[in-house]
């Protein structure tokens, strides 16, 4: 598989998992906000928010490996870990969210 082709899978995929991200975070501050006691900004959301971070940042870069010519493979790279990360830290906050519910 060459370079442009990881990145042109990096990229819709992480833009997607962006919004997953807030949509998460937003449903699960909508559902805190109707308990009677706030707990103000928890794990879940601090680890979701760092997600969304990663996956943007993984997203600019492999969308920055696919317009450049130079270093394309080290960027991409770095892109694929970002992506790997946020995809670990996304696990467990689920796993977080789905103790918490229960």
């Amino acid at each position: 598989m060459n370079e442009q082709n990881i990145s042109s899978r990096i990229l819709p995929t992480s833009a997607t998992m962006v919004g997953v991200c807030i949509t998460v975070i937003s449903v699960h501050r909508l559902i805190e906000s109707s308990k009677p006691v706030m707990h103000g900004i928890g794990v879940i959301e601090i680890l979701l928010a760092g997600d969304t971070l990663l996956f943007l940042f993984s997203a600019l870069l492999s969308y920055l490996s696919m317009r450049t010519k130079r270093d394309t493979e080290r960027i991409e790279q770095i892109a694929d870990m970002g992506f790997l990360l946020g995809l670990v830290l996304m696990v467990i906050a689920a796993f977080m969210l789905a103790f918490q519910m229960t």
